[in-house]
């Protein structure tokens, strides 16, 4: 009899830590998320700044391809998040009688506050904002010598495939 309350003990001991563990990697990839965001518009800022003063469109077009990068990671936590809390919900959460927070989460009907969308687009609009200015700024000063040309060409034609893929990337990464 005995044992049977210290493999249940063991049992609830063991839930408690697990559940502690992944709220706590759940907090920390949110904050990452959030580090990820500013560093995206403070990348986004020196780019400008640096081009503006150099007055150098071709630097701005480097920025897309970093954005992404940036954006794919985001996303990349916030996907791991929702299963963290898909698992603590069905897995950790289903062992006890009243259920826990994700349980409730689900149950209660809130209002979106968008912030998700709002850093997803912007990953984006920043991607875009930037490349029109580019676009701007190459046709005021237009490069010296035909190699410039071809690489400044070249970096847009990936900075537009790469904010067309940005969002479609978001989309497919998403979970119930």
């Amino acid at each position: 009899m005995s044992d049977q309350v210290n493999t249940k003990n063991d049992n609830d001991a063991f839930v408690v830590a697990e559940y502690s563990a992944l709220r706590e990697e759940i907090l920390k990839r949110i904050e990452f998320q959030n580090n990820i965001l500013n560093w995206t518009l403070v990348i986004a800022g020196s780019f400008v700044t640096f081009a503006l003063q150099l007055n150098n469109a071709m630097i701005l077009l480097l920025y897309p391809p970093i954005a992404f990068g940036l954006s794919a990671s985001w996303e990349g936590n916030n996907r791991r998040i929702r299963q963290l809390g898909i698992y603590i919900r069905e897995k950790l959460e289903t062992r006890t009688a009243n259920g826990g927070w994700e349980q409730y989460r689900i149950e209660k009907d809130v209002k979106a506050t968008g912030t998700a969308k709002f850093a997803r687009d912007a990953f984006t609009y920043s991607q875009i904002a930037i490349v029109i200015l580019s676009v701007i700024l190459l046709l005021v000063s237009w490069p010296k010598g035909i190699v410039l040309l071809v690489i400044g060409v070249l970096l847009l034609v990936i900075d537009v495939i790469v904010i067309i893929l940005t969002p479609r990337r978001t989309k497919r990464l998403e979970l119930v």
